[in-house]
This record gives structure tokens, C-alpha cells and sequence, in this order.
């Protein structure tokens, strides 16, 4: 049996982000199989013990800059309170736009509840022109 869930776009792409994480919430459009996602919040719940991966996928732009910075996306566990991966993406100066993908997998209890959090190195505007977010099992047990 094959589950899937995914999250992809954003009502309001625009984040003011800081050192502090933000969840990232919002989302235009949902897939679901065998189980259902919260777009507003961004959360996905895992429905049995297993093997997921996870993948994110984002093009983002932002204001030039004199310095470089770094962007963080994590992959929170808002069910344990842990983060389970930290995406570095570093931005050169004067640069206004980029893109970031990664995978990572993870072992999971039924029921928790997983998301995207992003936050940065410095205070900078961050906009998603293009986002996506789905976690997949690999092996239900």
C-alpha cells in the first residue's frame, strides 16, 4: 500500500523571515491518498508506523543584498517537537532569486503530524514563486 500526501502552492507566498522559524502555511492545492492533509496549517499526519520520504521543492525570490545569506528550511515534527532536517541555502549577494529541492527520510509513528518551517541567517522578505511539499511511505510496518 503506497501513501501520499502533498501540499503545493501558496495563498500568500510572501514571508518576512528572521532567525526565528515560521511554519510555512498556506497552501493552494492538496493531494491525498489514503489520508488528508491541512493546507491552511501546511501539516501532514502521518496515518501508520513506517518509513516516509520526504520531499520539498521551492523557487524563491527575495531583495538584492550587499552580503550573503542563508536561508534555513526545516522539516519539523510538531508531534515530538524535534527537527528531523535542516536545508542550508546559501544566497550570494546581489542575487534575487534562486531554487532549492531536497529528500529525506524519515521513521514515523501514526499520528504525527509533520511540516515545513523556514527561517534565516538575517531579516530578509522571502516569496515563493513555486513550492512543494509531499511526504510518501516507503515501508508501513
Amino acid at each position: 500500500q503506497t501513501v501520499l500526501w502533498g501540499l503545493k502552492g501558496q495563498i500568500t507566498p510572501l514571508y518576512n523571515v528572521t532567525t526565528t522559524p515560521q511554519d510555512i502555511v498556506d497552501y493552494t492545492l492538496t493531494r491525498e491518498v489514503v489520508t488528508t492533509v491541512n493546507a491552511t496549517t501546511g501539516e501532514i499526519t502521518l496515518p501508520n508506523d513506517g518509513d516516509y520520504r520526504v520531499h520539498f521543492t521551492a523557487d524563491i525570490t527575495f531583495p538584492t543584498s550587499t552580503s550573503t545569506r542563508t536561508v534555513y528550511i526545516e522539516l519539523y515534527d510538531a508531534t515530538g517537537a524535534a527537527i528531523h532536517f535542516t536545508y542550508n541555502k546559501n544566497i550570494p549577494r546581489d542575487a534575487t532569486e534562486d531554487s532549492l529541492s531536497f529528500s529525506w527520510t524519515v521513521n514515523e509513528l501514526a499520528g504525527n503530524v509533520h511540516k515545513m518551517r523556514i527561517k534565516s541567517s538575517i531579516a530578509i522578505d522571502v516569496t515563493f514563486t513555486a513550492i512543494a511539499f509531499d511526504i510518501e511511505s516507503i515501508s508501513i510496518t
